[in-house]
């Protein structure tokens, strides 16, 4: 793996997905949430899998990868006024190494030259609630299990450049 001096990932990047990356997506999808879902009782490896299976559509999922590993991957659906992000998942090894704050700042750019605001869900009480706000996200709304964060367009106009890779 990359790293350069402040531990932020180099060399990481986005490429679109095949029908035969679910299972691979899928079980790190598995990885990645099992402690989230774990700590409110309902972790269930054969429902995260159904679910995912369910949602599926390589069309709109990418995977991140780092040095020819698969070091996480994310949905996107155009919508109207966002760029909706129903899955992202950095695989449990690299969640200390700014990966996903890199991606999720990338992405959170895509949208503003787009002219789009960026919606991303989260599991209500897991640890990336914390992860979204530290990285300026706002909480928009909730349903029965999960919190919806947003960062706007019209409040990113005074936000310093992004790095783009």
């Amino acid at each position: 793996m990359l790293l350069h001096q402040e531990g932020k990932p180099e060399g990481w990047t986005i490429e679109g997905c095949q029908i035969e990356d679910m299972s691979p997506l899928s079980e790190l999808r598995v990885r990645a949430i099992m402690p989230s879902l774990k700590a409110v009782n309902r972790f269930e490896a054969i429902r995260v899998v159904q679910r995912f299976s369910q949602d599926y559509h390589f069309q709109h999922t990418y995977k991140i990868m780092l040095d020819n590993y698969l070091a996480g991957f994310f949905m996107m659906r155009e919508e109207n006024e966002f760029l909706y992000f129903p899955y992202f998942y950095i695989d449990p090894k690299f969640q200390a190494s700014q990966l996903g704050a890199n991606v999720l700042e990338n992405l959170i750019e895509k949208g503003l030259l787009m002219g789009k605001s960026v919606r991303i869900g989260a599991l209500k009480g897991c640890q990336t609630e914390l992860f979204y706000r530290q990285q300026g996200l706002v909480c928009s709304h909730e349903d029965a299990r999960d919190v919806y964060y947003e960062s706007r367009v019209e409040d990113l106009a005074d936000r310093a450049q992004f790095v783009c890779v």
